[in-house]
């Protein structure tokens, strides 16, 4: 089985790199790739470079962001002029192994090698770790810089706080209470009522906030590359699961979570962190206005 650039795979010939291409970004979800590439070569629509006339391919763009089989990583690497590995690692594979390997998932490796697509977790574990594919949660300020793209991790069920400027990742539009599309045609705007995602007026956790320095902890398990913070690393530095390795976190984080989850809902989960000291009387009510696009 031959890749791009070494021949043909499945009667697919080599696929030339785009003449203009965008370079991935820090933590970048595939499809913001995607999107940012198909924008540069002045493509309307994503379609154009996922579903070109005359080729015997075609991607589905809610498959995009998943585990891609080995003709789909054949069929972006050659126009993104990327190695497959650089490619795997802005899908959501990059956690899933992580994730499969701390958690001790039995025959996960077997299952990967038989398997016509890629597995993933079980579906709690999925429940527990990830959004519906086809929703994502944003951070109008990220948004609002100069390289406005969509970070990977914001599929993450358990970020609710942009970990760069501690304000509530946003589920639906402010202005028309519209979910967020991880595939909308434009990062920034509305897809129904055309205003641009705004931040809520809401005062940001502090970095060393119990939640904010819970959300460092898993995304450094998982490997995200998050800007370093002095006061929340000290603070981090300090706990006693600074101690546990990766694996050792995302199992814990797990074992407790799926029990949980079985007994609390999110709401009352973030109660028994208030009474437990762990929130502030000022937190609540900014943690519990994430609730609803949490669901």
């Amino acid at each position: 089985m031959e890749h791009a650039g070494n021949g043909t795979h499945a009667g697919i010939r080599p696929l030339l790199p785009l003449p203009q291409r965008a370079a991935p970004l820090p933590d970048e979800d595939l499809l913001s790739i995607l999107r940012r590439n198909a924008t540069k070569m002045g493509y309307p629509k994503l379609g154009w470079f996922l579903q070109p006339e005359g080729k015997q391919w075609h991607l589905r763009e809610k498959d995009v962001p998943l585990s891609l089989t080995q003709l789909e990583y054949h069929i972006l690497v050659g126009p993104l002029l990327l190695p497959q590995e650089e490619v795997k690692s802005h899908t959501l594979s990059h956690y899933v192994d992580r994730l499969g390997q701390a958690l001790g998932t039995q025959q996960y490796a077997a299952l990967n090698k038989s398997a016509s697509r890629p597995v993933g977790l079980s579906l709690l574990s999925q429940k527990i770790f990830f959004l519906p594919i086809q929703m994502i949660r944003i951070c109008p300020v990220c948004l609002l810089e100069q390289k406005s793209y969509d970070r990977l991790y914001w599929r993450l069920q358990l970020i609710l706080y942009c970990p760069l400027h501690r304000v509530p990742l946003l589920g639906k539009c402010p202005s028309c209470g519209m979910p967020i599309a991880a595939n909308r045609p434009l990062t920034r705007i509305c897809q129904r009522c055309q205003h641009e995602y705004r931040e809520i007026a809401q005062p940001r956790l502090s970095s060393t906030n119990f939640y904010s320095l819970s959300e460092r902890f898993l995304l450094r398990a998982l490997g995200a590359k998050i800007l370093e913070d002095a006061p929340a690393d000290e603070a981090m530095a300090q706990s006693p699961i600074s101690s546990l390795s990766s694996d050792s976190y995302l199992y814990f984080l797990h074992e407790m979570t799926s029990h949980l989850t079985r007994l609390f809902s999110l709401q009352e989960l973030t109660l028994l962190v208030h009474y437990l000291g762990a929130l502030s009387d000022d937190d609540l009510p900014v943690i519990q206005d994430t609730m609803p696009s949490c669901v």
